[in-house]
């Protein structure tokens, strides 16, 4: 059974014609965006499809595509980028929270290292912050600044939420998952 929140997050989705989920590597963004779309009845396109680094991908994407769900982890980054065809394509955002120690400890069971480094200050400015923060730490800061600036398209998903949802696979069974596995 699908949780209240699951839910919420599915009749927010379904005010658009399109969806992204995005969030810091290793939120859950996958098995979120599976999730939805299976709930929606909608295509999920995976973030290899997407191929960011070449950002005319995304406005084709939203041109010949309708009803779908993509999962993109480093869309959140320059979504700021695409607010014109956010708004044109009626695309949603549904941004993934996770614990960051969670997050921590799947980077490192992948063999990825933990996101402890420092942001660059320059980078820091656009969320409004003066000082430099590490990479989990101003992850979540910029989130909550997407949150904020962009309240009717942008919906925040705790990942914990899936729970009850049957793609779900409880985290005692998922110590060993490689990335990108969503079932046993």
């Amino acid at each position: 059974m699908e949780t209240k929140e699951f839910l919420k997050a599915v009749e927010f989705c379904k005010k658009f014609d399109k969806i992204v989920v995005t969030a810091q590597q290793r939120s859950g963004t996958t098995i979120t965006g599976k999730s939805l779309a299976y709930s929606l009845g909608w295509e999920y396109v995976d973030e290899s499809k997407m191929k960011l680094k070449n950002i005319t991908t995304f406005p084709k994407l939203l041109i010949n595509k309708k009803k779908f769900v993509v999962q993109q982890p480093g869309f959140r980054m320059i979504l700021e980028q695409y607010i014109g065809d956010i708004k044109k394509y009626k695309v949603g955002v549904v941004v993934v929270k996770r614990d960051i120690e969670d997050i921590q400890k799947s980077r490192r069971r992948i063999g990825w290292k933990a996101a402890n480094e420092l942001v660059d200050l320059e980078k820091t400015k656009d969320i409004g912050l003066k000082n430099p923060v590490i990479r989990a730490e101003y992850n979540v800061l910029h989130l909550e600044y997407l949150l904020k600036t962009y309240p009717n398209f942008v919906f925040l998903f705790n990942y914990k939420d899936l729970e009850g949802h049957h793609f779900w696979i409880p985290k005692e069974k998922r110590l060993k998952f490689r990335p990108k596995q969503t079932t046993l």
